[in-house]
Protein backbone atom coordinates (compact mmCIF):
# COMPACT_ATOMS: atom_id res chain seq x y z
CA UNK A 1 0.00 0.00 0.00
CA UNK A 2 2.83 2.34 0.90
CA UNK A 3 4.62 1.88 -2.43
CA UNK A 4 1.37 2.54 -4.33
CA UNK A 5 1.01 5.87 -2.52
CA UNK A 6 4.63 6.77 -3.28
CA UNK A 7 4.17 5.97 -6.98
CA UNK A 8 1.00 8.05 -7.09
CA UNK A 9 2.79 11.04 -5.53
CA UNK A 10 5.68 10.63 -7.96
CA UNK A 11 3.34 10.54 -10.96
CA UNK A 12 1.55 13.65 -9.69
CA UNK A 13 4.88 15.46 -9.33
CA UNK A 14 5.99 14.40 -12.81
CA UNK A 15 2.75 15.66 -14.37
CA UNK A 16 2.95 18.91 -12.41
CA UNK A 17 6.47 19.90 -13.47
CA UNK A 18 5.74 20.32 -17.22
CA UNK A 19 2.65 22.40 -16.42
CA UNK A 20 4.65 24.59 -14.04
CA UNK A 21 7.34 25.00 -16.68
CA UNK A 22 4.72 26.02 -19.26
CA UNK A 23 3.30 28.70 -16.95
CA UNK A 24 6.77 30.11 -16.34
CA UNK A 25 7.60 30.03 -20.04
CA UNK A 26 4.47 31.97 -20.97
CA UNK A 27 4.99 34.46 -18.15
CA UNK A 28 8.61 35.10 -19.15
CA UNK A 29 7.68 35.49 -22.82
CA UNK A 30 4.94 38.08 -22.32
CA UNK A 31 5.25 39.82 -18.94
CA UNK A 32 7.58 42.44 -20.42
CA UNK A 33 4.99 43.23 -23.10
CA UNK A 34 2.31 44.40 -20.70
CA UNK A 35 2.64 47.77 -18.99
CA UNK A 36 0.85 49.79 -16.35
CA UNK A 37 -0.68 53.04 -17.54
CA UNK A 38 -1.01 55.90 -15.07
CA UNK A 39 -3.05 58.95 -16.05
CA UNK A 40 -5.29 61.68 -14.71
CA UNK A 41 -9.01 61.84 -15.32
CA UNK A 42 -10.95 65.05 -14.94
CA UNK A 43 -13.97 64.82 -12.64
CA UNK A 44 -16.56 67.53 -13.12
CA UNK A 45 -17.17 69.78 -10.14
CA UNK A 46 -20.61 71.23 -9.44
CA UNK A 47 -18.99 74.50 -8.39
CA UNK A 48 -16.97 75.10 -11.53
CA UNK A 49 -17.29 73.69 -15.03
CA UNK A 50 -13.77 74.60 -16.14
CA UNK A 51 -11.84 73.77 -12.97
CA UNK A 52 -12.19 70.02 -12.47
CA UNK A 53 -10.86 67.69 -9.85
CA UNK A 54 -8.15 65.39 -11.14
CA UNK A 55 -8.19 61.76 -10.16
CA UNK A 56 -5.30 59.41 -10.85
CA UNK A 57 -6.28 56.21 -12.62
CA UNK A 58 -4.42 53.03 -13.57
CA UNK A 59 -4.88 50.56 -16.41
CA UNK A 60 -3.12 47.62 -18.00
CA UNK A 61 -1.73 48.13 -21.50
CA UNK A 62 -0.37 45.78 -24.17
CA UNK A 63 2.56 46.81 -26.38
CA UNK A 64 1.49 46.03 -29.95
CA UNK A 65 4.29 47.33 -32.21
CA UNK A 66 7.89 48.57 -32.32
CA UNK A 67 6.88 52.26 -32.44
CA UNK A 68 5.55 52.49 -28.91
CA UNK A 69 1.87 51.88 -29.72
CA UNK A 70 -0.03 50.49 -26.74
CA UNK A 71 -3.46 48.87 -26.66
CA UNK A 72 -5.62 49.36 -23.58
CA UNK A 73 -9.23 49.54 -22.42
CA UNK A 74 -11.52 52.30 -23.72
CA UNK A 75 -12.19 53.00 -20.04
CA UNK A 76 -9.23 55.39 -20.33
CA UNK A 77 -11.59 57.85 -22.01
CA UNK A 78 -15.24 57.24 -21.03
CA UNK A 79 -18.24 58.78 -22.71
CA UNK A 80 -18.44 62.55 -22.85
CA UNK A 81 -20.59 64.59 -20.55
CA UNK A 82 -24.27 64.84 -21.42
CA UNK A 83 -26.19 67.66 -19.80
CA UNK A 84 -29.59 66.16 -20.58
CA UNK A 85 -29.43 63.84 -17.56
CA UNK A 86 -28.48 64.77 -14.02
CA UNK A 87 -26.95 61.29 -13.51
CA UNK A 88 -24.29 62.12 -16.11
CA UNK A 89 -23.28 65.42 -14.56
CA UNK A 90 -20.27 63.74 -12.96
CA UNK A 91 -19.11 62.00 -16.15
CA UNK A 92 -15.77 62.73 -17.69
CA UNK A 93 -15.56 65.22 -20.55
CA UNK A 94 -11.81 65.57 -21.11
CA UNK A 95 -9.11 63.49 -22.76
CA UNK A 96 -6.87 61.82 -20.12
CA UNK A 97 -3.85 63.92 -19.21
CA UNK A 98 -0.30 63.31 -18.03
CA UNK A 99 -0.27 59.72 -19.25
CA UNK A 100 2.73 57.72 -18.08
CA UNK A 101 3.62 54.19 -19.14
CA UNK A 102 5.59 52.06 -16.69
CA UNK A 103 7.49 49.04 -17.98
CA UNK A 104 8.39 45.86 -16.12
CA UNK A 105 11.97 47.08 -15.61
CA UNK A 106 10.70 50.19 -13.80
CA UNK A 107 11.26 52.68 -16.64
CA UNK A 108 8.41 55.19 -16.90
CA UNK A 109 7.81 57.19 -20.09
CA UNK A 110 5.21 59.76 -21.17
CA UNK A 111 2.53 58.93 -23.71
CA UNK A 112 -0.39 60.57 -25.48
CA UNK A 113 -3.94 59.46 -26.19
CA UNK A 114 -4.50 58.48 -29.85
CA UNK A 115 -8.08 57.26 -30.12
CA UNK A 116 -10.53 54.53 -29.23
CA UNK A 117 -13.02 52.08 -30.65
CA UNK A 118 -16.07 51.87 -28.40
CA UNK A 119 -17.53 48.93 -30.34
CA UNK A 120 -14.52 46.80 -29.39
CA UNK A 121 -14.00 48.51 -26.03
CA UNK A 122 -10.36 49.37 -26.78
CA UNK A 123 -8.20 52.49 -26.95
CA UNK A 124 -4.68 53.31 -28.11
CA UNK A 125 -1.95 55.46 -26.62
CA UNK A 126 1.47 56.27 -28.10
CA UNK A 127 4.79 56.80 -26.35
CA UNK A 128 6.05 60.33 -27.01
CA UNK A 129 9.70 59.39 -26.46
CA UNK A 130 11.60 57.77 -29.33
CA UNK A 131 11.96 54.36 -27.69
CA UNK A 132 11.88 51.21 -29.77
CA UNK A 133 9.56 48.64 -28.26
CA UNK A 134 8.93 44.96 -28.88
CA UNK A 135 5.26 44.37 -29.46
CA UNK A 136 3.21 41.24 -29.01
CA UNK A 137 3.14 39.05 -32.10
CA UNK A 138 -0.46 37.90 -32.18
CA UNK A 139 -1.50 34.56 -33.63
CA UNK A 140 -4.12 34.55 -36.39
CA UNK A 141 -6.20 32.03 -34.48
CA UNK A 142 -9.80 32.57 -35.54
CA UNK A 143 -11.55 30.10 -33.27
CA UNK A 144 -11.61 28.92 -29.67
CA UNK A 145 -13.45 25.87 -28.33
CA UNK A 146 -15.51 25.06 -25.26
CA UNK A 147 -13.20 23.82 -22.51
CA UNK A 148 -10.06 25.21 -24.18
CA UNK A 149 -7.40 26.42 -21.73
CA UNK A 150 -6.48 30.10 -21.92
CA UNK A 151 -3.83 31.98 -19.95
CA UNK A 152 -4.60 35.55 -18.94
CA UNK A 153 -1.86 38.08 -18.22
CA UNK A 154 -2.67 41.34 -16.48
CA UNK A 155 -1.73 43.32 -13.33
CA UNK A 156 -2.74 43.13 -9.71
CA UNK A 157 -4.29 46.24 -8.08
CA UNK A 158 -2.24 49.05 -6.55
CA UNK A 159 -2.36 47.40 -3.12
CA UNK A 160 -0.20 44.63 -4.65
CA UNK A 161 2.20 47.11 -6.31
CA UNK A 162 0.75 46.45 -9.78
CA UNK A 163 2.67 43.18 -10.04
CA UNK A 164 1.93 41.07 -13.15
CA UNK A 165 -0.39 38.14 -12.61
CA UNK A 166 -0.99 35.08 -14.80
CA UNK A 167 -4.05 32.89 -14.37
CA UNK A 168 -5.49 30.00 -16.33
CA UNK A 169 -9.14 29.70 -17.31
CA UNK A 170 -11.23 27.65 -19.72
CA UNK A 171 -13.68 28.84 -22.34
CA UNK A 172 -17.08 28.31 -20.73
CA UNK A 173 -19.43 29.68 -23.37
CA UNK A 174 -19.51 30.72 -27.03
CA UNK A 175 -22.18 33.09 -28.31
CA UNK A 176 -22.89 34.82 -31.61
CA UNK A 177 -22.66 33.77 -35.23
CA UNK A 178 -20.18 35.23 -37.74
CA UNK A 179 -18.24 36.97 -34.97
CA UNK A 180 -18.48 34.60 -31.99
CA UNK A 181 -17.93 35.88 -28.48
CA UNK A 182 -15.89 33.72 -26.13
CA UNK A 183 -16.69 33.89 -22.43
CA UNK A 184 -14.96 32.55 -19.35
CA UNK A 185 -15.51 32.83 -15.62
CA UNK A 186 -13.60 35.72 -14.12
CA UNK A 187 -13.31 35.22 -10.37
CA UNK A 188 -9.98 36.88 -9.64
CA UNK A 189 -9.13 40.45 -8.70
CA UNK A 190 -7.01 42.50 -11.08
CA UNK A 191 -6.11 46.10 -11.78
CA UNK A 192 -8.84 46.40 -14.39
CA UNK A 193 -10.84 43.92 -16.42
CA UNK A 194 -8.36 43.99 -19.28
CA UNK A 195 -5.26 42.04 -20.30
CA UNK A 196 -3.54 39.71 -22.73
CA UNK A 197 -5.03 36.33 -23.69
CA UNK A 198 -2.64 33.45 -24.55
CA UNK A 199 -3.48 29.89 -25.53
CA UNK A 200 -1.95 26.78 -23.94
CA UNK A 201 0.70 26.51 -26.67
CA UNK A 202 2.00 29.99 -25.79
CA UNK A 203 0.45 31.95 -28.67
CA UNK A 204 -1.03 35.37 -27.96
CA UNK A 205 -4.56 35.18 -29.38
CA UNK A 206 -6.14 38.47 -28.29
CA UNK A 207 -7.20 40.47 -25.26
CA UNK A 208 -9.80 39.93 -22.55
CA UNK A 209 -12.10 42.27 -20.70
CA UNK A 210 -14.78 41.84 -18.08
CA UNK A 211 -18.41 41.96 -19.09
CA UNK A 212 -19.76 43.18 -22.42
CA UNK A 213 -17.94 46.50 -22.10
CA UNK A 214 -14.95 47.53 -19.99
CA UNK A 215 -16.16 49.57 -17.02
CA UNK A 216 -14.22 51.32 -14.30
CA UNK A 217 -15.52 53.06 -11.22
CA UNK A 218 -16.15 56.69 -12.13
CA UNK A 219 -16.04 57.87 -8.53
CA UNK A 220 -12.89 59.58 -7.23
CA UNK A 221 -11.86 56.47 -5.32
CA UNK A 222 -10.82 53.17 -6.86
CA UNK A 223 -12.92 50.05 -6.77
CA UNK A 224 -12.20 46.51 -7.88
CA UNK A 225 -14.99 44.14 -8.71
CA UNK A 226 -14.49 40.51 -9.51
CA UNK A 227 -16.74 37.69 -10.55
CA UNK A 228 -19.10 37.19 -13.44
CA UNK A 229 -18.14 36.48 -17.04
CA UNK A 230 -15.34 38.03 -19.06
CA UNK A 231 -14.86 37.96 -22.81
CA UNK A 232 -11.90 37.21 -25.08
CA UNK A 233 -11.58 39.15 -28.33
CA UNK A 234 -9.42 37.43 -30.93
CA UNK A 235 -6.78 39.28 -32.92
CA UNK A 236 -8.65 39.06 -36.21
CA UNK A 237 -11.32 41.34 -34.69
CA UNK A 238 -8.91 44.19 -33.98
CA UNK A 239 -5.97 43.61 -36.35
CA UNK A 240 -6.97 46.53 -38.58
CA UNK A 241 -7.17 48.87 -35.58
CA UNK A 242 -3.61 47.93 -34.59
CA UNK A 243 -2.44 48.53 -38.16
CA UNK A 244 -4.33 51.82 -38.42
CA UNK A 245 -5.34 53.03 -34.94
CA UNK A 246 -8.48 55.19 -34.69
CA UNK A 247 -7.61 58.87 -34.25
CA UNK A 248 -9.71 60.90 -31.86
CA UNK A 249 -11.16 64.15 -33.17
CA UNK A 250 -13.02 66.78 -31.20
CA UNK A 251 -16.52 67.24 -32.52
CA UNK A 252 -17.42 70.68 -33.77
CA UNK A 253 -20.34 71.84 -31.67
CA UNK A 254 -22.28 75.07 -31.42
CA UNK A 255 -22.52 76.48 -27.93
CA UNK A 256 -26.11 76.68 -26.79
CA UNK A 257 -27.41 79.70 -24.94
CA UNK A 258 -26.87 79.40 -21.22
CA UNK A 259 -27.05 81.44 -18.04
CA UNK A 260 -24.45 79.84 -15.80
CA UNK A 261 -26.00 79.32 -12.38
CA UNK A 262 -27.04 76.54 -10.02
CA UNK A 263 -30.36 77.31 -8.39
CA UNK A 264 -33.22 76.08 -6.22
CA UNK A 265 -36.83 77.16 -5.73
CA UNK A 266 -37.25 80.14 -3.39
CA UNK A 267 -40.03 78.57 -1.35
CA UNK A 268 -42.42 80.34 1.00
CA UNK A 269 -40.53 78.86 3.96
CA UNK A 270 -37.29 80.39 2.65
CA UNK A 271 -39.05 83.68 2.03
CA UNK A 272 -40.30 83.78 5.62
CA UNK A 273 -36.83 82.77 6.89
CA UNK A 274 -35.22 85.69 5.06
CA UNK A 275 -37.98 88.05 6.22
CA UNK A 276 -39.34 88.60 2.70
CA UNK A 277 -42.68 86.75 2.67
CA UNK A 278 -43.85 88.45 -0.56
CA UNK A 279 -40.66 87.71 -2.56
CA UNK A 280 -40.99 85.03 -5.25
CA UNK A 281 -38.53 83.45 -7.68
CA UNK A 282 -35.49 81.19 -7.54
CA UNK A 283 -32.50 81.27 -5.21
CA UNK A 284 -29.04 81.33 -6.82
CA UNK A 285 -26.68 78.86 -5.12
CA UNK A 286 -23.63 79.12 -7.40
CA UNK A 287 -22.52 81.43 -10.20
CA UNK A 288 -20.24 79.72 -12.71
CA UNK A 289 -17.02 81.50 -13.55
CA UNK A 290 -16.85 83.36 -16.89
CA UNK A 291 -20.58 82.87 -17.45
CA UNK A 292 -23.22 85.35 -18.65
CA UNK A 293 -24.59 85.32 -15.10
CA UNK A 294 -21.25 86.48 -13.72
CA UNK A 295 -21.00 89.17 -16.40
CA UNK A 296 -24.47 90.37 -15.43
CA UNK A 297 -23.36 90.73 -11.81
CA UNK A 298 -25.47 87.95 -10.31
CA UNK A 299 -24.23 86.59 -6.97
CA UNK A 300 -24.91 83.54 -4.81
CA UNK A 301 -27.84 84.34 -2.54
CA UNK A 302 -29.62 86.52 -5.08
CA UNK A 303 -33.29 85.77 -5.71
Amino acid sequence: MKWILQVSLLLSLVSFLPAQKNWQKIFDAYSNKIVTINYYEQILSFEEIEDKERVKRHLTGIIVDDRGLILTSSAIYPAKIEFSASFNMMASAKIPTEIKVKFKNGIELPAKFIGKDDDLGIAFIQLTDSLQTVGVQFSKTNKLNIGQEIFLLTHLPESYDFNPIIVKRRINSIAGGNEPRYYFEKNFSSLTNFGLAIDASGRAVGYFYGGDRPVVNRLPFSGISSGGLAQIVLFNRFAEQVKQPPVFKHKQTVRKKWLGIYMQPFTRDLARYFGQPDLQGILINTVIKNSPAESAGLLPGDV
